[in-house]
């Protein structure tokens, strides 16, 4: 994966993801994941009000009030999101990821999650491995939607900046180091290498956001909250969908 240093707009075409209920959904029996990829045209800052991660607003009430104010915005223009969001079957998502690591042999096969293995040089559960694999392959899926962002914009640069993925800080990166160890050990580094080549771009770079020095301050930025509920959202419609719930559910209102 291409390393860059710090982030222009000027220069590159940025785009944040998010995975719901978790990017490691080996530890969850959550029976769907979530995950977005969204690019903003604009933000106008000075005209909005603060919006807090949605796993920190507390109480439904609270949520669908939030929820509303970030439709209106989009209605209103003061965020523009352009993105892509897509759904899968936990069990679907595990055996993604087990099939990614069984055959490019980077780690030995095991039908045990919490089997230790060895990855990148780090210790991890297998059941952990799994999770990473399917998400690097989401992520060079996302490679291709990126690329054509970047060419709409007329940049040869592109970033997605990840949701900072549990157990990770900024100065540990274990399990981002993983994530660009599966891609540049299988054949999701060829999907990287087609987007480039399809619009002739000169990179397309994976980082944790940072400001101040600090992953949790960039947390709160209108980018990365919002891209948090729309993943969060999408999430409650996969839900309501699959489950037939009513219209007074929570998952049909958020």
């Amino acid at each position: 994966m291409n390393s860059f240093g710090p982030l222009s707009r000027t220069e590159f075409t940025i785009s944040y993801t998010d995975a719901c209920p978790s990017e490691l959904i080996h530890n969850t029996a959550h029976p769907y994941l979530s995950i977005a990829l969204v690019n903003f045209w604009n933000v106008d800052r000075d005209q909005l009000r603060p919006i807090s991660q949605f796993k920190k607003t507390r109480g439904s009430d609270r949520k669908i009030k939030t929820q509303d104010y970030i439709i209106e915005c989009v209605e209103k223009g003061t965020i523009i999101p352009l993105g892509v969001a897509s759904w899968n079957e936990r069990a679907s998502v595990l055996q993604s990821g087990r099939v990614i690591l069984n055959k490019y042999g980077l780690v030995p096969f095991t039908d045990d999650l919490t089997s230790r293995v060895t990855l990148a040089g780090e210790q991890i559960s297998y059941g952990h491995a799994v999770s990473l694999a399917w998400y690097s392959l989401a992520l060079a899926m996302f490679s291709k939607n990126l690329s054509t962002m970047a060419k709409f914009e007329h940049k040869k640069k592109a970033a997605i900046l990840i949701d900072l993925l549990p157990g990770d800080n900024v100065n540990f990166r274990k399990n981002l180091k993983i994530v660009n160890y599966i891609i540049d050990n299988s054949e999701l580094g060829e999907f990287f290498l087609d987007s480039l080549k399809e619009h002739q771009m000169d990179g397309i770079g994976l980082a944790y956001g940072m400001k101040d020095g600090s992953t949790k301050a960039i947390k709160e930025d209108y980018e990365f909250t919002v891209t948090d509920w729309i993943a969060q959202s999408f999430n409650s419609l996969t839900l309501y969908e699959k489950f037939k719930l009513g219209k007074n559910s929570n998952e049909f209102q958020l």
